[in-house]
């Protein structure tokens, strides 16, 4: 069997840790991450803005008392999760093979399968992403039992379009977007930027335009014109995207993964098989959202290990080698007031 540096533990942890996030998960890619000291829980506060503005007061009096931040605190489980490829020995032939031509390709081909397992644990934080962004993650253990975090997105975050877009006018729409867009700068102090949704929800806006080329948007009795523009049409065309729409940056996910019964699945829902989601939000200011990392729970990690941990061992009957990959997360959300979710628009 030749010598392989990655299947040496710190070797294969070491190669692990340099995977990169793949480009195409929207949420994963740009959220950040920090770590926390359980391999069980986590726990957060949740803040509520303010607009408490100060008093006029006079020299040498009492200082006016402000009101504290809005806080509450909120513990959850870290979710869990742990899995494995198994390579027998007709698939790994060359790790009996001597020379440095086996090695290398030995180690081509595990660090391929390392990167499958390491995708794998990405897709199900993506999925865990969103729905926090929903305002509730729920999951399923292998006992049956059932983990849900309520991420405390108030109520009337969770909003509801007026007429379903697939038939709403062009101004229809834009008032569904204004409103929603308030209750972001109402209460959560920050200017809304960026929208999610699908590319088929994109759709239903550029059809209602389509439909009423010729309506020509007016504001205080004075024409203003057509509110898409030849950049907006532009990149419709080229990308599927309006970019600047209603004031937001508009990102189409179109990503799928497979779940555990084999059935792909849209992270963001479409309108053919789940319900026409749109997502709006400011996922910068404030650091309003994080994914937090906890201590590996295997007994092999070395102490202190935060993220993913990874290990492998050779089975002597049947002959195999195992490689085993695990990591504790969830994301949190700090500031839910900076978002709102619309589950369909219909």
């Amino acid at each position: 069997m030749p010598d392989i540096s990655l299947l040496e533990p710190l070797v294969l942890n070491g190669v692990v840790s340099k995977f990169t996030t793949p480009e195409d998960l929207a949420l994963l890619n740009k959220v950040p991450s920090s770590p926390v000291d359980s391999p069980y829980t986590v726990t957060w506060d949740v803040l509520k803005g303010s607009r408490q503005v100060a008093s006029f007061n006079i020299p040498n009096s009492e200082a006016q008392v402000l009101d504290r931040l809005g806080t509450q605190q909120e513990q959850a489980k870290l979710a869990y999760v742990r899995v494995k490829k198994i390579f027998s020995p007709t698939s790994l032939t060359w790790l009996r093979q001597p020379g440095q031509i086996a090695a290398t390709n030995a180690e081509f081909y595990v660090t391929r399968e390392l990167q499958d397992i390491s995708q794998s644990i990405d897709l199900l934080q993506e999925t865990a992403l969103w729905g926090a962004l929903r305002g509730q993650l729920s999951y399923t253990l292998p006992d049956g039992a059932t983990e849900t975090v309520d991420y405390k997105l108030p109520a009337s975050h969770l909003v509801t379009r007026g007429t379903a877009w697939t038939t709403a006018t062009p101004k229809q729409i834009v008032n569904d977007l204004v409103l929603w867009k308030r209750l972001i700068q109402t209460h959560g102090r920050v200017r809304p930027t960026t929208a999610y949704c699908s590319v088929l929800t994109v759709q239903k806006i550029f059809d209602s335009f389509a439909a009423n080329a010729g309506v020509v948007v007016t504001q205080g009795g004075y024409p203003m014109g057509t509110m898409l523009t030849d950049r907006m049409k532009d990149a419709y065309y080229n990308n599927a995207m309006l970019p600047g729409f209603a004031g937001l940056d508009w990102n189409v996910v179109e990503e799928v993964y497979t779940d555990a019964n084999g059935n792909l699945q849209r992270f963001v829902g479409d309108g053919t098989s789940s319900n026409a989601e749109v997502f709006i939000g400011n996922y910068t200011d404030n650091r309003p959202l994080e994914v937090k990392y906890g201590k590996s729970a295997d007994s092999e990690a070395p102490e202190g290990q935060y993220g993913k941990f990874t290990k492998t061992w050779k089975e002597h009957d049947p002959s195999q080698q195992q490689v085993l990959m695990e990591l504790a997360f969830l994301p949190v959300v700090y500031r839910p007031e900076q978002y709102v979710y619309c589950s369909d628009v219909g």
